[in-house]
């Protein structure tokens, strides 16, 4: 990136610091609500959703927008394609809400205090909540940017763990000391943060499975893996919770 400006070099320095960035077209969401439908949820169609760039500012720069309408050549049973996934895709995530919700009662600060991983005790205490909330662990998946392995496409690491489910025991079982349960979370931090270490590295397996799952869609009922018949797999796969860190939150 080439800038000749100083008040150049501050607008883009504004923007590489932004939690993320969306090229805003004729319909420019304002609002995280707005934000969110832009880019995760209900049509999301931008045409910078997945692309990434390069910026050249120079002191006459000139509008070339046009440069980058390249047209790509497609049949008709390709654009009938993307319009059946198009109309699924909108079903399936119209029906989802976002709410924010901002947690003051505890943050960086205390963590250290105690010497605790702040973002690994931020996810057990998600998943003390669940537990808390449905009387169980269900199956609960965090993204990794699996920048080595796909060049930084996502997939997903199954965090409830033994670890996880004893801290969530011990946590919820008065007679035990806090010494204990704070071991037990230091314990499940650990073993955490090596499942997302894996991701990080292209060692999960979802992503792959996913993909089978898939194309075994098209195959004849006797050709299909047992895998994808067991009862594990269907209560494992992604349904109530996913929880992904984005540079200075969690969501």
């Amino acid at each position: 990136m080439f800038i000749t400006d100083s008040r150049i070099a501050y607008y883009i320095d504004t923007v590489e610091k932004s939690v993320f960035f969306l090229c805003l077209d004729d319909n420019s969401p304002v609002t995280r609500e707005e934000r969110i439908r832009s880019g995760y949820l209900g049509d999301s169609f931008i045409c910078w959703h997945d692309k990434t760039f390069q910026i050249l500012v120079t002191a006459n720069g000139r509008r070339h927008s046009s440069l980058e309408e390249i047209p790509l050549l497609t049949t008709t049973d390709i654009e009938v394609q993307i319009g059946i996934l198009r109309v699924k895709y909108a079903a399936t995530t119209d029906a989802k809400q976002y709410t924010p919700h901002l947690i003051t009662s505890f943050g960086k600060a205390l963590f250290l205090q105690h010497s605790a991983p702040i973002k690994a005790t931020v996810d057990l205490t998600i998943q003390l909540a669940s537990r808390l909330y449905f009387g169980y662990l269900p199956a609960s998946w965090e993204t990794v940017s699996t920048a080595h392995f796909h060049l930084g496409r996502p997939d997903i690491a199954q965090v409830v763990l033994k670890s996880v489910i004893d801290f969530c025991d011990a946590a919820l079982d008065s007679p035990m000391s806090w010494a204990e349960a704070r071991s037990k979370l230091m314990h499940a931090a650990r073993e955490c943060n090596a499942q997302i270490v894996k991701g990080g590295e292209g060692r999960k397996y979802f992503r792959l499975t996913d993909i089978l799952e898939v194309m075994s869609q098209d195959q004849a009922a006797g050709e299909v893996l047992a895998l994808f018949y067991d009862p594990v797999w269907k209560r494992s796969y992604p349904q109530l919770i996913m929880q992904t860190m984005i540079e200075t939150k969690l969501a």
